[in-house]
This record gives structure tokens, C-alpha cells and sequence, in this order.
């Protein structure tokens, strides 16, 4: 027992170890792929290994001896190696640990990026997977392959939507995922453009349009800007402005946004407010009469403005003006100015003091009358070198008529005719020696103030008419209670007066009458229009006779109560008629045209009836009237005469053989 423990002790003594332990191996395992590993430690006499494998932190199995082969599973992605070395003599021993990495992955592979690309636009896309050690990543964009992690991405046209793969790969393993992302392509918006007229006009809308170029489409606000300031906003492509009375300016501004890839763009439109404001006109305000002077019309006007100048009844257009000064006193010049958007309009005027150094009135101040004398005077204040007299811009000359006094200062007509109307001037040339201011603007001929004259005339020619039909003449037919529409028409200057008179009764004094025959009716009655010129104190007459038609009425048939066979006898119609009727006979039922009837011989006939129509030649009104005439016949034999009722007679004469009845004799 001594000896024993006496060896055990030696023994003991003797063993040395474990010490520098290590394991062996490849640092990282391949999932399903064996790895060896051989674990060592210094160790005398020797040591006994043992293993135990850690799979997620709890122990997955054990081993014994110093090599251990092992295949993870594929769901690993570390494991832990851990060796124990037991010296075969004093089992003291010790541990070594090895945590191994399992190459894993490609796992939770992805495209990072935006799903909505535009024409002309670069993007960025980066493909991201959880992969141990590392993988390497492969892009496609339809034929084109590219690596790398990242890819930049800008179409040049727009294209279908399209898919964008990346693949994973483990650099290790050798394993691949491919994922994909849809592109949608979108094009724009670009090219955005706003359509409307140039300028707003306060209160009145303004309707303005906004377009871009866009794949698949856009969707459009508007923003509007008044004085600097934001106004209001709206929805869709087109937008109706109103611009208050105040405005000057507003700013459109439209977005234009892509109804997929949301990017946008923006016009803004800057529109000038119709306005107007600051009219003036400039030139003389002191003005000669006779002569031209230039007038120019300003104002502050946007857009534009239309100029209107008005002067003495007369108007003018532009916004310069050669104004002739062609009449005395003081007269206000007149420029409307009216903006051509808004149709607003605002005046200036300046009040015209006209210097009146010549002028043309009648001498004696009597007014002209055609058929008696008359005297128009050149007067001035000046001292005139000559006279020229000018008719409608022309110059006159004298005539048998037309005489000029020897300073040509006046013109006598003897006597004035109508002809002789017109406006009438005297050109003067003043005499240098004047010391006028008019004589120093270099002794021009200055233009006097023109004499309209109006020949007061009439009337010479009175007619009454029926409107689009003409002259009545001396008779006019009007049927009881008819309206007939008459005028009286005159050759008159200035207008006449006019007067109608009916049978002797004043009638009406308007030029048009709508006359009616007074009731009850006469036949005939005058109808008269009379004319009178208050000026020249004449007056004309002009005459119709109004015949009212009427009958017929008391039809007569005139001659003998009887006719005899062969003998031709004559008969008279006769009827009351205004103005006149036409007679139509009838016998036998035939018309006669003759007033002379002859009774053909026919033996069975003792009565015959006669008709007459009689029918007014104005108003087509008839009236018939019959006559029953007995009917005898006269036989002779030599000197023998038969007049006897129902008695039965036979004669050869003349080779022919009669046989005659005669019944009611």
C-alpha cells in the first residue's frame, strides 16, 4: 500500500500539462459543408480531447479526440468550437474556444430608390442585402448589365414602365437572390406655357389657359398675385380673372405638377391692368381766325388709347390734329381719350380764345331770298392790300349776274338764285405798312371766317302723292270710310308749312294725312294742300278733286214694250254712276254688243226678255235689270194684212213656202 502510493505520487510528479492549447482550422464555415478542426496542448505523458459544438448559444453536440468535422446547418450563421485537453495522468486540463462565422446570405436582398423615373432626370438606385462575408451585386435595365452596389439611372425618351433587377451573390457560397422594382417612366412636365389675352380689364373677366408637356398627364393650381401680394388660388387648367377697379398689375403664376412622378414646374404671367389716366392737350389757346393751328392729345394709357377730338360740331380722329379756325368767338376743344381694352374714357379740354381779324356777313342784314338782290361784305380791322372772294374753297368771278365792287371789299347777286349757295370766305393779303401782329407773320393771306349761305327758296312746286305710288292727279277715287295715305310734298327752303283743306274745312297742317271721305259722302269735293314759306312769304297750292264712287243704282232698260219678228229694234240702258259704269245686254243668253235687237223668225214665240248689266267702272260693283217684251209677227198677202190669234196661214212667195203658228197673240 505504501509502495503503491509511493508510485502514484512519482507519477504525479511526472506528468506535465496541459498547457498551450490551440485549435487548427479554416476561420469560416460553408453551411453544408464539412470543416475539419484538430485541437493540441502541450501535455506529458499525454492528453485526452474532447469537443463540444455551441450552435446559437446552447450546445448543438459533442465529440471526442483531438480532430472534430463539422457542417453546419444552413440556417447558421456562427458557431462555437470549444476543446478540452485532460492529461491522461493528473486530469488537470484546459479549454480552448474558437467561434467560427458561417458565410450566409444573400438574405433580405433590396432595391432602394424611387418607383417613379423621369425623362431627363439622373437617379440613384442601390441594391443592399444582408450577405457574410460579402456578396457582389449585378444590375439589369433592360439590355444593359452594370455592378456594383449603385447604379445611376437617366432615361433619354420615355419608355414603358420596365422592371430593374439586382442580383445578390455570395462571394463564399456562391448563393444568389435577384430582386426586381417596376419602374413607372414618366415624361415632364416641361414646356409649360399660359394662354389668355395680354392685358385684364377691372371688372370684366379674363379667361387664361395652362399647358405642359406631360406623361401621363398633370394636374394644374394657380396662384394669383395682386400687387405682390397673394389674391387667390385655383384648381385646374384654366382660370377666370377679375381684376378690381384698384389693380395695376397681377401675377399669374400656374404649377404644372405630374400626376405621377409629382415633379412640377411653374410659369408666372405678369399682366398689366387696363387703365387711363392724365389726359392733356397741348398747343395754342390764343388763336387768329383764318388760319391752322396743331393740337396733340397725351394720356397715361394701357394698353393703347383711341383719341376722339370734338370742335364746334365738327370731330376729328388721332391724337394730332391741324385745326382750321374758321369761325369767331370762344369756343372749347375737346379730346376724348377712350382705352381700347377697358372702352373707359376720360376728356381734356382747353377753352379756344379766337382773335377775329376778318369775316364775311350780309350787308344789309336781310336774308337771302331767290329771285331778289343780295350783298355780301368783306370786314376787318386791318388794312388789306387785296381782296380775293371764294366760293366752296374757289375762287369766284364776276358775271352778268355776280358783281364785285372796285375794292373787291363786296359782291352783289342780281338777282340771288339757288345755285348761288355755298360757303363764302374773303382772302386777304394785308398791307405790309400794317403794323398788325397779323401784317408781320410775313403779309400771308389770311383765310376769313366763311358765310354759309342759305338761299331760302320756295315754293315753286306743290304735288300730292300716295307714298311709292305717286302723284294723285286731278282726281282721286276714295271708296266711303277708306283710309288713304296722302303727302304733300314741297320744293321749299327753309321747310313750308303745310295746310290741307276738305270741301273748304281745314283739315290737318302735317305733311302726311291719312284721309277718309267725311260722312255722309257728296260725290265730288276739292282737296287741297297749301304750302307756305315763312321766309320768303310765298306759298304754293296744290289741287285733287276726291270723287267718291257710287251707283250703280236706278238701272233703266229705255225703248218700245214690244218687238216684232224681223224688224230691228233699238233699246237704251241707263244708270246713276260715279264716275261711270259699263253696260253689258243679254238676250238669248248671249251678250249684245249692239244697242240694235233683231227677232229671228220663229213662229212658237210671243215673248222675249232682255237683260242689262250695269257695272261702276271704280269699284266693279253690278247691277242687273230684266224687261219681258211681247213678241208679234206681221204677215202680208199683196194688200191683205192677218193679225189674229190662233189662226193657221200658208203663202208661197218669194219660192219658199212658211208655215207660221202664231199662238198668244
Amino acid at each position: 500500500m505504501g509502495h503503491r502510493s509511493a508510485c502514484l505520487l512519482l507519477l504525479t510528479c511526472l506528468a506535465a500539462g496541459p498547457s498551450n492549447i490551440s485549435i487548427s482550422g479554416q476561420a469560416l464555415l460553408i453551411p453544408g459543408i464539412a470543416s475539419n478542426f484538430t485541437c493540441s496542448a502541450d501535455c506529458s505523458p499525454s492528453c485526452n480531447y474532447s469537443w463540444t459544438v455551441d450552435l446559437y448559444g446552447k450546445p448543438f453536440r459533442t465529440a471526442q479526440g483531438n480532430t472534430i468535422s463539422v457542417i453546419p446547418p444552413s440556417t447558421a450563421t456562427s458557431e462555437t468550437l470549444i476543446c478540452h485537453a485532460t492529461n491522461t495522468i493528473s486530469n488537470l486540463y484546459i479549454s480552448r474556444t474558437l467561434i467560427l462565422s458561417v458565410a450566409n446570405g444573400p438574405s433580405l436582398v433590396q432595391i432602394s430608390g424611387v418607383d417613379i423615373v423621369s425623362v431627363g432626370i439622373l437617379y440613384g438606385f442601390q441594391c443592399s442585402a444582408n450577405c457574410y462575408p460579402t456578396c457582389h451585386f449585378t444590375w439589369i435595365w433592360g439590355n444593359v448589365t452594370s455592378q456594383g452596389q449603385d447604379l445611376s439611372l437617366q432615361l433619354k425618351e420615355l419608355q414603358p414602365a420596365q422592371n430593374l433587377t439586382c442580383t445578390a451573390v455570395n462571394n463564399i457560397t456562391g448563393v444568389s437572390v435577384t430582386v426586381q422594382k417596376t419602374l413607372e417612366i414618366t415624361a415632364g412636365p416641361s414646356n409649360i406655357h399660359i394662354s389668355g389675352q395680354a392685358f385684364l380689364t377691372p371688372g370684366v373677366a379674363s379667361n387664361f389657359t395652362c399647358s405642359a408637356d406631360c406623361s401621363p398627364s398633370c394636374n394644374y393650381s394657380w396662384t394669383v398675385d395682386l400687387d405682390g401680394k397673394p389674391f387667390r388660388t385655383a384648381q385646374g387648367n384654366t382660370i377666370s380673372v377679375i381684376p378690381p377697379s384698384t389693380a395695376t398689375s397681377e401675377s399669374l403664376i400656374c404649377h404644372a405638377t405630374n400626376t405621377i412622378s409629382n415633379l412640377y414646374i411653374s410659369r408666372t404671367l405678369i399682366l398689366s391692368v387696363a387703365s387711363l389716366s392724365n389726359a392733356f392737350i397741348n398747343g395754342d389757346s390764343r388763336v387768329t381766325m383764318g388760319k391752322q393751328y396743331s393740337y396733340n392729345c397725351s394720356a397715361t394709357c394701357i394698353p393703347s388709347c383711341d383719341f376722339t377730338w370734338k370742335f364746334m360740331g365738327r370731330i376729328y380722329q388721332g391724337d394730332q390734329i391741324q385745326l382750321p379756325i374758321m369761325h369767331q368767338g370762344n369756343e372749347p376743344l375737346t379730346c376724348e381719350v377712350m382705352n381700347t381694352l377697358s372702352n373707359t374714357a376720360i376728356t381734356a379740354t382747353v377753352n379756344l380764345t379766337i382773335i377775329d381779324p376778318f369775316e364775311v356777313h350780309p350787308s344789309p342784314q336781310d336774308l337771302p331770298v331767290a329771285g331778289e338782290p343780295f350783298f355780301l361784305q368783306c370786314v376787318g380791322h386791318q388794312d388789306t392790300a387785296s381782296i380775293t372772294w371764294l366760293k366752296n374753297k374757289y375762287p369766284m368771278a364776276a358775271s352778268e349776274r355776280v358783281h364785285f365792287s372796285p375794292d373787291n371789299t363786296s359782291v352783289n347777286f342780281s338777282p340771288l338764285l339757288r345755285e348761288d349757295g355755298g360757303l363764302y370766305q374773303c382772302l386777304v393779303l394785308e398791307d405790309r405798312n400794317s403794323s398788325t401782329l397779323v401784317s408781320r407773320e410775313s403779309g400771308t393771306p389770311i383765310q376769313s371766317v366763311g358765310y354759309l349761305l342759305q338761299v331760302n327758296y320756295g315754293p315753286d312746286k306743290v304735288l300730292i302723292v300716295k307714298p311709292k305710288k305717286g302723284p294723285v292727279g286731278k282726281e282721286m277715287f276714295a271708296l266711303p270710310a277708306s283710309v288713304t295715305e296722302l303727302q304733300c310734298l314741297t320744293d321749299c327752303f327753309p321747310a313750308c308749312s303745310v295746310s290741307w283743306f276738305y270741301h273748304g274745312t281745314l283739315l290737318s297742317t302735317n305733311v302726311t294725312i291719312f284721309f277718309t271721305p267725311e260722312t255722309p259722302t257728296p260725290d265730288e269735293a276739292a282737296l287741297t294742300c297749301v304750302a307756305f314759306n315763312s321766309v320768303t312769304k310765298k306759298n304754293k297750292t296744290a289741287e285733287t278733286t276726291v270723287v267718291v264712287p257710287d251707283g250703280p243704282k236706278n238701272v233703266i232698260i229705255s225703248g218700245p214694250d214690244s218687238l216684232e219678228i224681223g224688224i230691228a229694234t233699238s233699246f237704251t240702258c241707263t244708270a246713276e254712276c260715279t264716275p261711270s259704269c259699263n253696260f253689258t245686254r243679254i238676250l238669248y243668253g248671249k251678250t249684245m254688243m249692239s244697242d240694235e235687237i233683231d227677232i229671228p223668225m220663229n213662229p212658237h214665240i210671243s215673248k222675249e226678255s232682255i237683260s242689262c248689266l250695269a257695272e261702276n267702272t271704280i269699284t266693279g260693283k253690278t247691277v242687273m235689270v230684266n224687261a219681258t217684251l211681247s213678241v208679234s209677227v206681221k204677215i202680208e198677202f199683196g194688200n191683205l194684212f192677218i193679225n189674229d190669234t190662233h189662226c193657221m196661214c200658208s203663202a208661197v212667195f218669194a219660192q219658199a213656202l212658211c208655215m207660221l203658228t202664231v199662238m198668244d197673240w
